[in-house]
């Protein structure tokens, strides 16, 4: 993968990591 592919997959990755741990916070609040 080159540079670009990497920083994409990881920016996605991140955004994907903050939305499940905001629905969690949502689920056992």
């Amino acid at each position: 993968m080159s540079n670009l592919q990497k920083a994409v997959f990881f920016q996605c990755f991140h955004l994907y990591l903050i939305q499940v741990f905001s629905l969690k916070n949502v689920i056992f609040d």
